[in-house]
């Protein structure tokens, strides 16, 4: 479950493994959010195979 550099992955180009969708991590559906740790779970927006996820950075966090 490959891990998605908040700041970043928005603009980098995806490939599903599953169906070879090729886009923007902006096109990514988001399939799970896990409020108590903050993290989202992407899909694929063609075929819902699992991409992976990304944690928002905290408030508090030094890389706001």
């Amino acid at each position: 479950m490959p891990f998605l550099e908040y700041n970043k992955f928005k603009q980098q180009e995806i490939t599903c493994p599953d169906c070879g969708w090729k886009g923007l991590g902006e096109e990514l559906k988001i399939e799970d959010m896990s409020e108590s740790s903050f993290i989202i779970d992407f899909c694929c927006p063609k075929c819902f195979e699992h991409i992976g996820y990304t944690q928002p950075p905290l408030i508090n966090d030094s890389t706001v």
